[in-house]
């Protein structure tokens, strides 16, 4: 299936985003229609206190309420609540303005060409994707989980907090979860587990241009 053909749904997870929630949301939207891609549903999974659902929703995407359990919690009800709009492909994405929207395609690529059911960005399969200080310690730590993680699938893998993923709506649709903050690591062993197919790509992540990590 062309991607200009099948339908998307993006999932934005968000705790007070007010100042730019909405520069995401229209920068998607506007994505979409540049590359002929039909044009996306936005779920944003809210935990803000902000007015973060309010300026969401003026813009055009559908707001549900997060849960106030943590981002692993508020990605799965977003990615399970994505299922209501028979989407071919489900995208996430971090709304903080880290993610480059121009990547958009290349996730969605490895799907449509049938190379993959679940596609995971790296910030260091490649030299100078990371356009920001990146502190040592976290490096370290992206390390040890990566290492962790590419020995439950069975292949290298480079990173596992990447600001965008896409996947099929079969991986959502099977996708079981038991922790709350654990959403980027369990998602991954899960599909290895149920036999979906992994790809990690080179992603860049930006510097936020406002608000707080």
């Amino acid at each position: 299936m062309k991607a200009n053909q099948s339908k998307v749904c993006i999932v934005l997870p968000t705790k007070n985003e007010e100042s730019f929630i909405q520069e995401i949301i229209t920068d998607i939207f506007s994505k979409f229609e540049e590359y002929g891609l039909y044009k996306p549903t936005i779920i944003v999974i809210d935990d803000s206190k902000d007015k973060t659902k309010q300026l969401a929703i003026e813009v055009g995407a559908t707001v549900i309420n997060g849960g106030g359990k943590g981002l692993g919690f508020a990605m799965y009800q977003g990615l399970k609540y994505a299922l209501n709009f028979n989407p071919d492909y489900i995208l996430s994405c971090d709304a903080d303005g880290q993610a480059d929207l121009n990547e958009i395609p290349k996730f969605l690529k490895p799907l449509e060409i049938d190379e993959a059911d679940l596609v995971i960005s790296s910030r260091f399969l490649k030299p100078d994707l990371v356009f920001y200080k990146y502190r040592w310690r976290n490096r370290l730590g992206v390390r040890i989980l990566s290492k962790i993680l590419s020995s439950f699938v069975g292949h290298k893998i480079t990173d596992n907090h990447g600001g965008i993923r896409a996947m099929r709506a079969s991986v959502a649709r099977e996708l079981e979860m038991l922790g709350n903050h654990t959403y980027v690591q369990e998602t991954i062993i899960d599909a290895s587990d149920k036999g979906f197919r992994i790809k990690e790509i080179p992603s860049v992540w930006k510097k936020r241009k406002a608000g707080k990590s």
